[in-house]
Order: structure tokens, then C-alpha cells, then sequence
């Protein structure tokens, strides 16, 4: 069976003008321009890949083990730490979409990490639109890019990202758009996007940061790259 793409918007939430962003996809001059098109394919392409990926990070060929480390020179890394590796950095092998529970059961109750560990990554892109599952990976794969320092915790309620024990920006994934928190002066954060952009300072969030960022579509996506970008050359 071919597999299809589910586009989902939640359309008890969020505001007329963030529902009309959702849905301008299915505009009619989205559909001529290919728009909902080329977006379903990148989608589906980034999760065979993905699968692809965490199937090699699983159970690496030996040919990709030494190809990694020639690349790698000196020190030497063994085998099996470079195995051990692969598996913790390509950590999404499976396509994640909204969870279906049948009429009348329980979802099984989430089990929570042990204290000090990180929660797994579905615990927040589960059941998220796959909207919301593209534009995090985007975001995901920038903030990782770098460096060597740079880490990323999965706890409860957020995503953060750290360069070396600074954080510098987290994530919270929601139904209609990702909340960016960053480590930047909203003072003097320039230039400021007022629909997108707010001063958290004086506000209760889950997440590390005093500049909240609302990313909605992709449209926006070169916007919070760079304030991501600001963030880590400020904290680093």
C-alpha cells in the first residue's frame, strides 16, 4: 500500500490569521505553484532517509564504519565508540505521525525518564502535524550544525540546545507552531518581528531564554535561523 500524507491543522486553536497561515497551503495558487506538492515530498523524502539513516546507525556496514574513521583521523576512535555514536546522533529511525487510539481505550501512560535522563524525542513531536514535525527538524538540524560543543537535552516540556553548559536556545513543539526561546537581550535583539517576537522576560515559560520567538510556517524559517544563529554566537 502506498503510504499518504496526512496535512492536519487543529482549527480549535490558535488564531484566525495562525489558521489561515496553516491552511495556505491548500490555497488555490499553492496548489498551481506545486507548493503542497514539493512540501509533501520533502517530508516524505526526510523520513525515508531518516529511516534509512537509523537503520545504518543501528547496524553499520563496515565500510561506513572505516569511511567515519578516515574522516575522523587522529585520535583513533574504535569501532564499537563509533558505532555507539551513530546510534545516539541519528536517534529518530522511525516516521513519526499523529497517534491513533481506538474509541473507548487508554492510551498506555507515558513511562517518565529516570532523574537526569532525557525524555525520547517522540515524547514531543507524537501525534504533532507533520507541519510542525518539518519545520522542527529544520530548526533541530540547524541548531546541531555548529559544532562539536554543541548538545541537545530532551526533557519534559522543551527541546534545549546547549553550547558547552550554556543554553542558547530551547523549543517547545505545539500543535500550531514552534515556541522558540532565546538567549538574547530583547532590548537589543534587532531587527524585531512583532507579530513573531516577544519580550518574556517578566513571563512564566517552560523553556531557557529571554526572547520568544512564534514560528508558524516556513516562511520564517530564514528568520529563526538567524536569531538561532545570533543566540549561539552570543552564548559561546
Amino acid at each position: 500500500m502506498q503510504d499518504k500524507l496526512l496535512f492536519e491543522t487543529d482549527l480549535s486553536e490558535g488564531s484566525t490569521n495562525e489558521l489561515a497561515q496553516a491552511l495556505q497551503l491548500l490555497s488555490r495558487d499553492s496548489l498551481v505553484k506545486g507548493d503542497l506538492e514539493a512540501w509533501g515530498e520533502r517530508v516524505f523524502t526526510d523520513n525515508r532517509v531518516r529511516q534509512a539513516l537509523g537503520t545504518l546507525a543501528a547496524k553499520p556496514p563496515p565500510e561506513l564504519i572505516a569511511m567515519l574513521g578516515k574522516a575522523l583521523g587522529k585520535p583513533e576512535v574504535s569501532a564499537d565508540r563509533l558505532q555507539e555514536s551513530l546510534a545516539r546522533i541519528i536517534d529518530v529511525a522511525k516516521p513519526i505521525g499523529p497517534v491513533t487510539v481506538a474509541r473507548g481505550s487508554k492510551k498506555p501512560p507515558e513511562k517518565p525518564p529516570k532523574r537526569g535522563q532525557d525524555y525520547p524525542l517522540d515524547h514531543h513531536l507524537g501525534g504533532k502535524p507533520a507541519a510542525m514535525v518539518d519545520l522542527f527538524e529544520q530548526v533541530d538540524e540547524f541548531g546541531r550544525s555548529f559544532g562539536a560543543d554543541i548538545s541537545r537535552r530532551i526533557k519534559k516540556f522543551y527541546v534545549g540546545y546547549f553550547a558547552g553548559k550554556r543554553s542558547f536556545f530551547t523549543v517547545e513543539i505545539q500543535r500550531q507552531r514552534l515556541i522558540l526561546y532565546l538567549n538574547l537581550d530583547p532590548t537589543a535583539t534587532t531587527p524585531w518581528n512583532e507579530k513573531a517576537m516577544r519580550d518574556v522576560r517578566e513571563i512564566g515559560h517552560y523553556g531557557m531564554g529571554d526572547t520568544e520567538y512564534a514560528l508558524r510556517t516556513s516562511a520564517q524559517i530564514d528568520e529563526a535561523k538567524a536569531l538561532v544563529k545570533e543566540a549561539y554566537e552570543r552564548t559561546s
